[in-house]
């Protein structure tokens, strides 16, 4: 027996210190890469304009001459598109994506990152050229009232943790509608068309109305678990609605304000510690007036945690 013990400063779970700032080199950015949705790519000649077809759901409609280089140059021969596409609740936490305008909760029906690059260089859209995002609702079930809103990004994207980013109802022109096709198995698909002017984040979403009071959402982990390693979300039932809870440097938690009461909601952790994933959810059927719920986050395989994330 020793009543020596010393501190295996080595171990990355006794890492127990938050910090203000994320560093470049923190486990959550590690995260990102592990359980994001890899983007999707196709290509056309710019000079004849092209639908692409991304899967079986989604489809991307650009007219002839859409794009010139970030200098405004034409473009000739093929260019070549990316596309993330976030479709589900869990498409957006494994993208850490969230589905708010500042403090207002917005209802997603579906967000896509697009990117168009010739040779490894960015392009850009075409003055006055806009182009067409048509894909089929998971549910088949398209809302009415959508708006297009484009991301405001503070960092570069999509790269891992951006606390700065939110959505921004778009002004220019750009728009929303439903639509119905028939389907290769047969039957009615049914679906939405983005009219959009700008690349990169677009996604169709309306507000969240509640006539229910407010509160804090205030979830409290163990002490290896800090904002350099974990991300935590909450995810509302009844509505495609994902809400960030932001680090909380001076209390030690992750917290998110103005969440409605009375809503049946799942927290989700998920955590990188060393070489191992942890994760943890807990329902819950209203935050109440204070809020406060404790998270017990478990080791699992990255497998599990996306099929988890999969089933939302």
């Amino acid at each position: 027996m020793s009543n020596n013990f010393t501190l295996n400063t080595t171990s990355a779970l006794n890492d127990t210190i938050w910090t203000r700032t994320l560093p470049a080199n923190a486990a959550v950015n590690a995260l990102f890469d592990s359980i994001s949705p890899k983007p999707l790519t196709e290509s056309f000649n710019n000079e004849s304009g092209a639908t692409l077809h991304f899967n079986s759901n989604v489809d991307l409609i650009f007219q002839p001459g859409s794009f010139v280089t970030l200098s405004g140059a034409a473009v000739t021969g093929n260019v070549n598109i990316e596309l993330t596409k976030l479709l589900t609740k869990g498409d957006m936490i494994k993208a850490m994506q969230a589905t708010i305008h500042y403090n207002a909760l917005l209802e997603s029906a579906g967000a896509f990152f697009v990117k168009a690059s010739k040779d490894g260089q960015e392009l850009e859209l075409s003055p006055g050229v806009s182009y067409l995002i048509q894909y089929t609702d998971p549910d088949n079930d398209p809302k009415p009232y959508m708006l297009v809103f484009n991301g405001k990004e503070g960092g570069l994207a999509p790269a891992g943790v951006d606390p700065e980013f939110t959505w921004l109802k778009s002004a220019d022109g750009s728009s929303v509608k439903n639509f119905t096709r028939s389907g290769q198995g047969g039957g009615d698909q049914a679906g939405y068309e983005i009219l959009s002017t700008k690349l990169k984040w677009v996604s169709a979403a309306r507000q969240s109305y509640y006539n229910a009071g407010s509160s804090h959402l205030t979830a409290i982990l163990p002490l290896n678990f800090t904002n350099k390693n974990t991300v935590v979300f909450a995810v509302f039932e009844s509505c495609k609605t994902v809400v960030p809870l932001y680090s909380d440097y001076n209390t030690r938690a992750f917290r998110a304000s103005y969440l409605p009461q009375q809503q049946e909601m799942t927290i989700i952790s998920i955590s990188k510690i060393g070489k191992d994933f942890y994760y943890n959810e807990k329902d819950i059927s209203d935050i109440g007036s204070l809020g406060i719920f404790k998270l017990r986050p478990e080791k699992k395989s990255i497998q599990d945690i996306l099929e988890h994330l999969s089933s939302l």
